[in-house]
């Protein structure tokens, strides 16, 4: 299934209702490089003891995302993050799993206003 471009992701981000965390978990991705982060770096953000803090929420905003998004299975589109996920790749050193946003969500993002505090 195709990602949804890139207004789909704006009008659902308009609509999302964010739970606790979760607006600074997407905050600080999206500031990163690249829009690239570990689930261990977010936890450390949001001080959550270790990444499986970061899996729930992560699941939770993607399945909210994707009912704000009218997408026919939310569960679906949730399910390993792949709505919000470019890639999730193991890092060459450390072997953590490099977690890039997506382009659409960026670009939503972007025309959200959200640019300024983007590397």
């Amino acid at each position: 299934m195709p990602k949804p471009t890139m207004e789909k992701f704006k009008e659902g981000l308009e609509k999302v209702k964010f739970e606790k965390n979760q607006l600074r978990i997407l905050l600080y991705h999206y500031c990163a490089p690249r829009q690239t982060r570990t689930a261990t770096q977010i936890a450390e953000w949001v001080e959550y003891d270790g990444w499986r803090g970061v899996n729930p929420n992560y699941y939770n905003f993607c399945l909210n995302l994707a009912k704000a998004m009218d997408l026919n299975d939310p569960e679906k589109e949730a399910d390993n993050f792949k709505l919000i996920l470019e890639s999730a790749l193991p890092g060459p050193v450390d072997g953590l799993l490099k977690l890039v946003m997506c382009r659409e969500l960026v670009g939503a993002l972007d025309k959200l206003g959200w640019r300024m505090g983007r590397e």
